[in-house]
């Protein structure tokens, strides 16, 4: 990176340890690194550890223009919009502006995998690197998944194999051309998400596409199928068919020959799909059947995906944390029994409705707890399906009601279904709320 002086301004510390690594990063490479943030010194409490001992300044609960006026490099965090008045200023001023994303992809010089999505791309992500791993193979995991690279570029050399989870708001944030090491990237599926973000499904659709244009000449990129068609996934790459969940399916065909899923852990449907993915990224990076087939059994999902915690008090429970969307709740119901105890709310995200979770949750007699902004909204879709909600008046009372409601034997399924900012940091941190409040295990921790 070649620039004329040396301020670099880092917006929005965040709460993953993307923007603590990269104040780290620049830090020691000599750049003049001042943290903003509106958020306060308590609520950034975590990020603010991991910078102790670090040369650098903040400025917290407040952005000050002539701070972005006078930097060099802005690094942006990717929940900041790119038409951020702050970000235009610096700009005019003749800044760079980038995302830590995009500061480790301008340096790193190893193998590159990308993987977005609607749902299942951290899942994807990880199940690749479980494979990797497995066939001993030096990898890393990152991206949207949390925490940053930067800090490993010194380590990280042509033979390893970094795999990278990047959502739309990444994407919008990186700079569309084609970097060296992108050998592979893949799209799980497109939904519908984050359209208080993007405006639109056509906008959303737009900034995973972008996923294409950095990929480097002679790369691959595996699709859902429903996207080879569509003009706007066109692209020059090596394009491979998603596999999907293949129900009942015993074997994945590969160009190399059939895989045998004997060794797959059992695991819902939306999982297998995934799980299915890996194994075609895993087989283009040069993976032989035999490391696959093998490969299968130290598979580990992400928490929150659908994770059974275990019986509860004589309930079976089933955190969920990570669904933000009815779309994903769908996808976790398909594969649970039916008249279970659904709890969801939250923030719920602009432009998703509820009417086709509700009327689901009727025909399989479902019932339903309720909590957060997005509980009168959610009871009105309820109604109309002829459900008949409990509605919490905390977070709370939500989880203690939802366990009382729920039989002997029955199941307790965490899946907000929304955001988690009403209430929350995070759905991580609202995830582990969750688990904070249940009675403990009744027998032996499940595996």
């Amino acid at each position: 990176m070649t620039v004329s002086k040396q301020r670099a301004l880092i917006m929005g510390l965040g709460l993953f340890g993307g923007g603590a690594g990269a104040a780290r990063y620049l830090a020691k490479q000599g750049w003049q690194v001042l943290v903003t943030d509106l958020r306060s010194e308590e609520e950034l409490a975590d990020g603010l550890a991991q910078l102790e001992g670090v040369a650098c300044e903040f400025r917290l609960g407040c952005h000050q223009e002539a701070d972005f006026a006078a930097a060099d490099l802005v690094v942006a965090n990717p929940a900041v919009p790119p038409n951020n008045r702050y970000l235009r200023l610096a700009e005019e001023g003749g800044a760079h502006i980038v995302s830590e994303l995009g500061l480790f992809l301008e340096a790193a010089t190893c193998r590159l995998v990308l993987i977005t999505g609607t749902a299942g791309k951290s899942s994807s992500t990880c199940f690749l690197v479980n494979l990797l791993q497995a066939a001993g193979l030096k990898c890393h995991l990152g991206g949207n998944l949390g925490g940053s690279l930067l800090g490993e570029l010194p380590n990280l050399t042509s033979s390893h194999i970094v795999c990278l989870e990047v959502s739309s708001y990444q994407l919008e944030a990186l700079q569309q051309k084609p970097h060296p090491g992108v050998e592979l990237v893949a799209i799980t599926n497109l939904g519908q998400d984050h359209l208080e973000r993007h405006g639109s499904l056509e906008e959303y659709a737009e900034a995973k596409a972008r996923i294409l244009t950095l990929a480097a000449p002679g790369a691959s990129a595996v699709l859902p199928t429903q996207l080879h068609a569509d003009p706007l996934f066109a692209c020059p790459l090596r394009i491979l068919d998603h596999p999907g969940n293949g129900p009942g399916e015993m074997q994945l065909a590969l160009e190399s020959g059939p895989v045998s899923l004997a060794n797959l852990p059992p695991m819902p449907d939306f999982q297998r799909a995934n799980a299915r993915l890996a194994l075609l990224l895993g087989h283009c990076l040069g993976l032989t059947t035999k490391q696959l087939e093998s490969g299968l059994a130290h598979l580990q999902p992400p928490p929150h995906r659908a994770e059974e915690l275990g019986q509860r008090r004589g309930v079976r429970v089933v955190d969920n944390g990570v669904s933000t969307t009815p779309e994903a709740t769908l996808a976790v119901l398909a594969g649970e029994p039916e008249c279970v105890t659904l709890v969801l709310g939250g923030q719920a995200k602009q432009g998703l409705e509820f009417d086709d979770l509700a009327a689901t949750c009727a025909r399989r007699g479902d019932r339903l707890v309720l909590f957060g902004q997005a509980a009168s909204s959610i009871a009105q879709a309820c109604a109309r399906a002829g459900l008949e909600p409990d509605c919490a008046e905390t977070f709370e009372q939500a989880i203690y009601g939802a366990l009382e409601r729920t039989p002997l034997g029955g199941t307790l399924l965490f899946s907000p279904s929304c955001a988690s900012f009403d209430t929350h940091k995070n759905f991580k941190d609202r995830a582990d709320c969750f688990r904070a409040l249940l009675p403990s295990l009744d027998g032996p921790t499940p595996r």
